[in-house]
């Protein structure tokens, strides 16, 4: 079972009107966030909920920042 990476969405309004949403992934180590995983996790999210929901743009980060209750 291949492990899903840890995300974070933030839907960001832009001053003309515009929508911005960039995915922020903590991947497993060793696994690198190259075009590929970028193209699977965009289908996974297009098929599974909608395609409203592809972010504009699938960022690595090193943590997701969490709150005292996780």
């Amino acid at each position: 079972m291949t492990a899903l990476p840890l995300g974070l969405v933030v839907g960001v309004e832009q001053a003309d009107g515009g929508y911005f949403m960039p995915l922020f992934v903590v991947t497993a180590e060793g696994t690198a966030l190259d075009d590929g995983l970028r193209a699977q996790i965009a289908a996974a999210i297009r098929r599974r909920l909608s395609p409203r929901h592809v972010p504009d743009v699938i960022l690595p980060v090193h943590a997701v920042p969490r709150t005292l209750t996780g």
